[in-house]
């Protein structure tokens, strides 16, 4: 099962005090951006800002917003680039968070974690800095620090649901499943609409093999949340739902085309599929594809 703490996304799309290029072209290239921006249309915005920063190339912002067109048309490695052109002119607490977003992204996970830790020295009252810090550092299963770093965004934030998620989800990793799960259930208690708690819970009832109650906590969370989509692929390709785990997995793959464990497990279930189907066609059966249905018994097989 997939999860890890959750990781806060702090996404800025402004321009501030344009510099000394053609400052009446560039405004309007700018707020032609912020308007493709704010209606989704991220091709524009970054046909918008690339020419604004031909124009412009000392603002912060005009760096800033292109990269987040390009990562949002999932050309990370230009976004990576825009962004380090904006910190070049300002370290600034967002940029630092969308540079650190990309190299998780990227799998440059070392490269992530010293922009982290960059970030919360220079920004020592970062809530979502120390945050993402713990979250990565719990993927690194550096739990001891990650527990670190998370009691330092819960003294910043004690009304943190992200924080609160985080140290129910280190309880996870160190084993404590049923500890986990009365945390998780606090958490949503306390911020029912925070869905990805949903999310936690599921995977500690996987922990205690509670599948069926696992399945309907995951379906309780955000259709469109990748970890989420992940877990319930993963839950119903092991009991043998292929079809219902290879929607979940390209569900998963829509969201985020970058999700690396999503393809791969769509192309394991896939195979799965094609196996099983293969091994009952050779005994005269005819395949069936079986379709989840709430309350249905899950059973592991």
């Amino acid at each position: 099962m997939k999860m890890l703490g959750t990781w806060m996304v702090l996404i800025l799309a402004i321009v501030v005090n344009i510099g000394n290029g053609d400052q009446s072209v560039v405004r309007t290239l700018n707020d032609g951006a912020m308007t493709a921006i704010s209606e989704g249309r991220w091709e524009d915005a970054r046909s918008l800002l690339e020419e604004a920063v031909q124009l412009e190339d000392s603002t912060f912002g005009l760096w800033h917003n292109l990269g987040l067109a390009y990562e949002n048309l999932h050309k990370l490695e230009k976004a990576l680039e825009a962004y380090d052109e904006g910190l070049a002119i300002w370290e600034s607490e967002q940029g630092l968070h969308a540079k650190s977003n990309v190299l998780v992204r990227l799998g440059r996970l070392d490269e992530a974690l010293e922009t982290l830790e960059a970030l919360t020295e220079l920004y020592p009252t970062s809530v979502s800095g120390w945050t993402n810090l713990g979250s990565l550092l719990q993927r690194e299963k550096r739990v001891v620090d990650a527990q670190t770093a998370y009691r330092k965004a819960l003294e910043l934030d004690q009304n943190s649901p992200e924080v609160q998620f985080n140290i129910c989800a280190i309880l996870v990793d160190g084993g404590e499943p049923q500890a986990a799960l009365d945390c998780f259930d606090l958490v949503i208690r306390t911020f029912p609409d925070f869905k990805r708690a949903h999310v936690g819970r599921g995977v500690a009832l996987e922990k205690l093999n509670r599948l069926n109650d696992a399945v309907d906590t995951l379906l309780e969370a955000d259709e469109a949340d990748p970890h989420a989509l992940y877990n319930l692929g993963i839950l119903f390709l092991k009991t043998e739902y292929f079809d219902e785990a290879i929607v979940r997995f390209e569900r998963c793959i829509a969201v985020d085309p970058m999700d690396a464990q999503c393809k791969e497990w769509l192309a394991r279930a896939r195979q799965a599929r094609t196996d099983f189907i293969t091994g009952i066609k050779s005994v005269g059966r005819s395949y069936t594809p079986l379709e989840w249905k709430r309350g249905d018994p899950v059973v592991e097989l």
